[in-house]
């Protein structure tokens, strides 16, 4: 089983609410129990067995994206620590999807997140 990261765009334009939430509804099914983690506008994080490739594509045709007009962005995110700054709402949930990574990394006092880049493309 892997964490993965999803970032979209919705093209401002034409049906832009109706691909909006097919988008969404389709990461949602991507994910094992359907437990996703979703403070961030327009990025869900959840875990899978599926490929990088396999989930993008399956929320692809399983959406009303339009990949003439909208981005999409799937990370394999398993072997990336992360840290969290300002309000997050569920730190245990985020925290559950990095195991290696312990809940000392959320402050609440910082603006900043980041992700590491070790091994950003490679095994996806």
């Amino acid at each position: 089983m892997n964490t993965y990261e999803v970032s979209f765009r919705i093209a401002e334009v034409g049906n832009y609410g109706e691909r909006y939430t097919s988008v969404v509804d389709a990461v949602r099914r991507e994910a094992v129990g359907e437990s996703t983690w979703e403070e961030m506008t327009s990025s869900v994080v959840f875990k899978s067995s599926k490929s990088a490739e396999s989930i993008a594509n399956s929320i692809c045709t399983g959406s009303k994206f339009d990949a003439t007009k909208d981005r999409l962005f799937v990370v394999k995110a398993s072997i990336c620590k992360f840290a969290t700054r300002g309000k997050i709402e569920d730190p245990t949930l985020l925290a559950s999807m990095f195991p290696q990574n312990a809940l000392a990394s959320h402050s609440p006092q910082n603006a900043l997140a980041s992700l590491s880049p070790r091994n950003a493309l490679a095994g996806l």
